[in-house]
């Protein structure tokens, strides 16, 4: 089976949550913000991206205006708007990364999913979530949702078979020494996802 690895160009994405690239030294990622300032959002940095390669069933347009149910709202249905989503009450921003993204039959249903990621930011941090979408008669459908962790970001996303491997960053909890990167593998079955590793 192949996956295959795409984007489409690159826009500023949001307003109050960067993304900001992680690569090189692990100890300029994911500064920890001062408790004391409610006000600020903490940055997301974005993955590694691979080179494109075929174009995706789903669009970056179609995701960047997707609807969503992610574990961090409690049922609540997050729509985005050109990539972001706001909720003024909690002081959360939702950001999509435009990039990596992945494309396959992860679950082997004979139908194509594209996994993205969607950034959860606060002002106690950040929160990456790993997100399976397929579609239906042109319309995206959110097949799996799982939270990768408060703190983690994401350098890269690659597959294997039907694996996929995330290479996550936690960020240290203050006083603590940056952590370096670990691979995680996750596996996708119909309707969820579970990490194997």
């Amino acid at each position: 089976m192949s996956a295959r690895v795409g984007f489409r160009g690159h826009r500023a994405v949001g307003t109050a949550l960067g993304l900001v690239l992680a690569a090189g030294a692990c100890d300029e990622v994911g500064s920890p913000l001062p408790s004391g300032d409610p006000d600020r959002i903490a940055p997301a940095p974005a993955a590694e991206v691979a080179p494109p390669d075929l174009p995706l069933s789903l669009t970056l347009e179609q995701l960047r205006a997707g609807t969503y149910q992610l574990p961090q709202f409690d049922g609540v249905i997050v729509r985005l708007r050109d990539g972001e989503f706001q909720d003024p009450a909690s002081r959360r921003v939702v950001t999509l990364a435009p990039d990596p993204r992945l494309e396959g039959d992860f679950d082997g249903d004979g139908e194509p999913e594209v996994i993205a990621l969607l950034v959860v930011g606060s002002a106690l941090g950040i929160e990456t979530n790993l997100v399976a979408l397929g579609s239906v008669s042109g319309r995206m459908v959110q097949e799996a949702v799982i939270s990768l962790g408060p703190g983690v970001t994401v350098r890269s996303l690659r597959s294997r078979d039907r694996a996929i491997l995330v290479e996550a960053l936690t960020t240290p909890r203050p006083g603590s020494p940056p952590r370096p990167p670990e691979m995680r593998r996750y596996v996708l079955d119909p309707g969820s996802w579970s990490r194997v590793d």
